[in-house]
């Protein structure tokens, strides 16, 4: 089963969901940081995950072919999520 995250860079918040919440929060969160960077991030259990999208002041862009986020760095992030809410 996929799960999304996004990743704030600039802050370091993480925020996870389905798609279409993730990025919604991505959107928000460039609403109120306008110098905020947003990877949005398609991963699954125990295989790690790549970015697909980024979120900044001039809008959304899909990436194909983004780079690969390890294992470790997505539970890592996930942890950041749950900490966060």
């Amino acid at each position: 089963m996929k799960s999304y995250l996004a990743h704030d860079k600039k802050s370091g918040l993480v925020s996870t969901g389905g798609l279409k919440q993730v990025c919604d929060w991505a959107k928000n969160r460039v609403n109120k940081s306008p110098h905020s960077i947003i990877n949005i991030i398609q991963c699954r259990p125990a295989e790690g995950g790549q970015i697909i999208a980024e979120f900044d002041n001039s809008g959304g862009r899909i990436i194909s072919n983004g780079r690969v986020i390890l294992n470790k760095d997505v539970m890592k992030l996930t942890q950041q999520a749950q900490n966060n809410d």
